[in-house]
């Protein structure tokens, strides 16, 4: 988050997180993440299976993030979904 927010600067932006080769976390970092997605416009976290996504959702519905945020297996669908939020050039 430190790293995302000197990038980021007081703009909003949507975030990618790869946590396929991450352990385990424990309650403070998921407290942590949950509310600093106050800084995010949404994200996106990749995990290693189907079992991993199941699990995830459930502490993401029990840590309650401030921005919309959801687990993917593919890249692919989570760069698709992340697109959703960005936005929209004007047409003038």
């Amino acid at each position: 988050m430190t790293v995302y927010l000197r990038l980021a600067g007081d703009q909003k932006k949507a975030l990618l997180i790869d946590i396929r080769e991450s352990g385990p976390t424990g309650p403070g970092v998921r407290e942590y993440y949950a509310q600093n997605t106050i800084h995010l416009l949404a994200s996106a976290m990749l995990v290693g299976s189907p079992l991993s996504q199941m699990i995830g959702n459930f502490f993401i519905n029990l840590n309650k993030p401030l921005s919309p945020c959801r687990l993917f297996t593919s890249e692919a669908a989570a760069v698709g979904w992340l697109k959703t939020f960005q936005p929209r050039p004007s047409s003038e």
